[in-house]
């Protein structure tokens, strides 16, 4: 059996609106069993860790393999965020092998944000 490591860096969108960051990252292939997103507490702030981990074997029911392979495949990405966050507010959704991230800011006080109303 012949173990293989692939180590990936999925591509990822990260941009800031008015009420929070949003970060979305594209984990096609992946289920969402598979994903962790944390946030991390440090000296320095809060971190974003997103991870995934997938393991894909050579495996086919009803064959007759001599020789099996077993492909790992991972991720692991840090996001250092640079203003206090909302964590009971932060929601992370996976569709269409899109995984996106909300992480709205947290209010201080004395800080006033305007709130966008939707349609």
């Amino acid at each position: 059996m012949t173990d293989s490591k692939v180590r990936l860096f999925p591509r990822t969108d990260w941009k800031e609106i008015p009420t929070a960051w949003v970060a979305k990252a594209d984990v096609a292939g992946f289920k969402k069993k598979e994903i962790t997103v944390e946030i991390e507490g440090g000296k320095h702030g809060k971190v974003l860790h997103v991870r995934g981990q997938k393991n894909n074997s050579g495996w086919e029911p009803d064959t007759l393999n001599h020789r099996e392979r077993t492909l790992t495949t991972n991720f692991s990405r840090k996001y250092y965020l640079t203003k206090p966050v909302d964590v009971s507010g932060v929601t992370a959704k996976m569709e269409d092998g899109i995984l996106t991230i909300t992480l709205p800011y947290q209010v201080a006080n004395g800080d006033i944000w305007r709130i966008p109303i939707s349609d």
